[in-house]
């Protein structure tokens, strides 16, 4: 098995019962792109370079920031 982030997320997710779908991943270098993978939501960081905020769905302006945090609320993994 190889070691990386996206590995991390899929057995840590698993342990915890936790979907894909319920999974965001939040990155800024080429080594968490195996992460967004194995997430329902990838959110490239403001200080990643442009080819990694293509690869994700999302960038981490403030505005996207808060609708992460709603969709926590949604999930009900916060109040």
């Amino acid at each position: 098995m190889e070691v990386h982030k996206g590995n991390a997320l899929h057995q840590l997710a698993e342990k915890l019962k936790i979907p894909k779908s319920r999974c965001i991943a939040f990155g800024d270098n080429e080594n968490d792109l195996e992460m967004f993978q194995e997430s329902e939501i990838a959110v490239a960081m403001a200080n990643a370079e442009t080819w990694i905020q293509e690869k994700a769905e999302v960038f981490a302006t403030k505005l996207a920031l808060q609708n992460i945090l709603e969709r926590y609320k949604l999930y009900g993994l916060l109040d």
